[in-house]
């Protein structure tokens, strides 16, 4: 039997006295039921996949930017070195804070092609200030792409590695499963949503507590695992940091690599050695060829058990990278262990043992001309 109740009065009665309150008209089955269930998503944002491919067609615009101007500048960019990255972030911010702000209506080229635009909490285009906040974050995520941890400044550096990691899968994560809301990390610093172009705005839900108990446990078993394989592998790799250590200290250079590889080809297994160094600029052939000396000598005199080895390659890479592209040029040596112990000790009278083939020895800067990119310009963080 419904029950209709033209007014319904709730007396508080209180130290102070009577307060009367009075609710609008409605059924006793409305009142039982309580207050309208919050949507579990709003179909009106955008998804975490028609962001990415967004994401992408933006990354491959400033791509073309970035070697076009390397096109231009690129010798100077590698004289720059690693502070070539302010500039690819100066492009990433003129072109995201603009174009995701008021200028554009909150839609990059990328977005537009997708159907999507970026939205403060009221589903208008965001302001200034927001655009800026997100367009910076994005911004700085780009520009540290291919960011190497070096021995000088360490800590700081990863530090800067665990949080930019920490934020690409956070926000990964809440645009996939956190479907009331959708927001990477950019967008909650920002307060911005992306919604998908020409459809309705409605206020979002709460946040679900959930999955921050879900991320939270995530982080702390990664942890554990991680910590787990590096006290089962650290031992092996000792030797290699230190190694590492004294090629930095040798060549002067901070951005080193080493890694040793294992090949087992028809019951045959070949151990090597490979070092590069990543150089930037080097004024000319002799500096270039100094650093692979420099290389090759201190890997005999680290006391690294080379005789374990079947080769050892050394290399010297040159180019630029600016985050959002990047251009290199990888002059390597490879040779026995034999070899270049017979080359240390004088017993080859040769010149520096370049690879059969190899006329030159290392350059100073790129060429001039349109530049080839030296691979993809990396993982992009899935934000949008």
């Amino acid at each position: 039997m419904a029950i209709k109740a033209d007014k319904l009065v709730a007396l508080t009665t209180g130290a102070s006295g009577c307060i009367l309150a009075q609710l609008p008209k409605m059924s006793a089955e409305e009142i039982l039921a309580g207050p309208p269930a919050v949507p579990a998503s709003h179909p009106e944002l955008g998804s975490f996949w028609r962001r990415f491919l967004a994401l992408l067609i933006d990354i491959a615009i400033l791509t073309i930017v970035g070697l076009s101007l390397g096109s231009i500048f690129g010798s100077v960019f590698s004289r720059m070195g690693v502070w070539a990255r302010l500039v690819g972030l100066g492009v990433a911010l003129l072109y995201f804070v603009p174009l995701d702000g008021p200028l554009a209506g909150g839609a990059t080229p990328g977005k537009r092609a997708l159907g999507l635009r970026v939205a403060d909490a009221q589903g208008a285009p965001p302001s200034w200030n927001a655009a800026f906040v997100r367009g910076l974050y994005l911004s700085v995520m780009l520009a540290l792409n291919g960011y190497t941890v070096v021995d000088s400044w360490y800590k700081p550096r990863v530090i800067l590695l665990m949080l930019f990691w920490t934020s690409v899968i956070v926000s990964i994560y809440l645009m996939i499963f956190e479907r009331r809301r959708r927001q990477g990390a950019h967008d909650m610093l920002a307060g911005t949503f992306v919604m998908r172009a020409g459809t309705t705005w409605s206020a979002p839900g709460p946040r679900n507590p959930v999955h921050a108990i879900v991320l939270a446990g995530w982080f702390a078993l990664s942890g554990v695992a991680g910590w787990i394989v590096w006290r089962r592998y650290s031992p092996q790799l000792d030797p290699l940091l230190a190694l590492r250590k004294a090629v930095v200290a040798s060549v002067g250079r901070d951005e080193v690599g080493v890694n040793r590889s294992i090949m087992s080809m028809k019951g045959t297994v070949t151990r090597s050695l490979n070092i590069s160094v990543l150089a930037y600029y080097v004024p000319d052939q002799d500096a270039g060829v100094d650093i692979l000396r420099r290389e090759i000598k201190t890997v005999f005199s680290s006391g690294y058990p080379v005789d374990e080895l079947n080769g050892i390659s050394v290399s010297v890479v040159t180019g630029y990278t600016l985050g959002i592209a990047s251009w290199s040029r990888n002059h390597y040596v490879g040779n026995s262990v034999e070899k270049w112990r017979a080359w240390l000790s004088g017993a080859d009278p040769g010149p520096f043992p370049l690879n059969p083939g190899q006329a030159t020895p290392p350059t100073g800067a790129p060429p001039s001309g349109t530049p080839s990119p030296g691979g993809t310009p990396g993982s992009p963080a899935a934000h949008g």
